[in-house]
């Protein structure tokens, strides 16, 4: 069994002393002013985030969830949960969590807008983010309009999901533009 001695400036230290067996996985050990310690496990933080591959098409008027988001090596090395474009608190990943996204839409019109949301348990929340395409030229464009980055913090328990949803009223049905549509979120 190993064994550290911290030394305190005042002349006084703490021993930190290995266990006598091998811990099932690594442990933090947090020592408050008495001296006294606590280990604490599962303080690993998990995050998760995800880009749109493939654009898909958004109806006009109506909220609809972003799909063909792929999660890339760092999420999967985190061991998060994503998959079908929905991010579930797995067992010991409960806790309050910074979640965060942005959508781009194609061909959006004079004074039209574009509005995210988040999901949690398949309802949407209120808090939402809008960009209004402000366009006061003679002629009507056809813009790409990104909803830039919207995101705040929720608590989370395990087995909740979250999932981001887009609405866009210009009229008919536009596609989402994959190089500005991404998910993401971590726990803090």
């Amino acid at each position: 069994m190993s064994q550290i001695k911290l030394k305190h400036s005042g002349g006084n230290g703490v021993i930190i002393a290995a266990p006598s067996s091998n811990p099932a996985s690594d442990r933090t050990l947090t020592l408050p002013a008495d001296g006294d310690g606590e280990i604490l496990t599962n303080v690993s933080r998990k995050g998760f985030f995800a880009r749109q591959t493939t654009a898909h098409n958004i109806p006009t008027g109506t909220f609809t969830k972003v799909i063909n988001l792929t999660t890339d090596s760092i999420t999967q090395n985190l061991g998060s949960s994503f998959a079908d474009s929905r991010f579930t608190v797995a067992t010991g990943q409960d806790g309050v969590y910074f979640i965060f996204g942005g959508v781009g839409i194609d061909d959006i019109q004079r004074v039209d807008h574009v509005q995210i949301k988040f999901s949690v348990n398949g309802t949407l929340q209120t808090l939402m983010h809008e960009e209004k395409c402000q366009f006061n030229n003679g002629t009507t464009p056809n813009l790409i309009v990104g909803t830039g980055l919207f995101g705040y913090m929720i608590d989370l328990s395990v087995g909740d999901y979250v999932e981001l949803f887009v609405f866009h009223n210009e009229g008919s049905t536009e596609p989402t533009e994959e190089d500005r549509t991404w998910f993401g979120g971590f726990r803090i």
